[in-house]
């Protein structure tokens, strides 16, 4: 709501004269993954470089996974967790008659530690299929593409730019953008729109 006629003048003027956010970059803001049990999907890095080392195949469902708190504005991120990750519906693709079993053979140093969290995983509301699954998500390959991540709630500016395809949690969105002069920009939100002033 405008105070008075000044105010309203200049917002017009900001209006007209600005970009919006949306329109300047793919897709809009995404929010960060929503594990449903952070506990058992997220692991720190010495797990994550071990079950890697134990097995190879593991690197294609261990991500990096950056927490809000750990992002500076402006410098590269360097997270201290790890995403374990199957997307909805990967597990009846591969898993044939008994999924639990593939899972078991495929990734057991994987299935031995989520296995621990079963229980409470299999009680999830927002999990996959099967209780080592993530829930449906229709972007986690844009996770993959070069963004810009800011924090939800910010005491100050505080974006990053991420070409290395790392994943955020819930606490972080991200922006579909390989423009890094995005970071420097002046964004006002006006009328509940983000306008760009290159």
């Amino acid at each position: 709501m405008v105070s008075n006629t000044e105010d309203q003048a200049l917002l017009d003027k900001i209006t007209s004269a600005g970009k919006n956010l949306g329109d300047f970059v793919n897709g809009g803001a995404k929010r960060g993954v929503l594990t449903g049990l952070t506990e058992a999907l997220v692991i720190d890095a010495e797990k994550a470089k071990s079950y890697i080392n134990l097995n190879p195949k593991s690197e294609n469902h261990i991500y990096p996974f950056l927490l809000g708190r750990e992002a500076k504005p402006y410098l590269s991120a360097n997270p201290a967790k790890y995403l374990i990750k199957f997307e909805k519906g990967f597990t009846k693709k591969n898993g044939r008659v008994n999924p639990e079993d593939w899972f078991k053979n495929e990734h057991p140093e994987i299935f031995e530690h989520l296995n621990g969290f079963k229980e409470k995983a299999e009680k999830r509301t927002d999990k996959g299929d099967y209780y080592w699954e993530l829930r449906a998500c229709d972007y986690y390959d844009k996770f993959d593409q070069p963004k810009i991540k800011y924090q939800v709630f910010q005491v100050k500016p505080c974006f990053i730019y991420d070409e290395e395809g790392m994943y955020c949690n819930n606490s972080m969105w991200i922006l579909l953008s390989n423009n890094k002069v995005l970071l420097g920009i002046t964004v006002v939100r006006v009328k509940n729109m983000l306008y760009l002033f290159l």
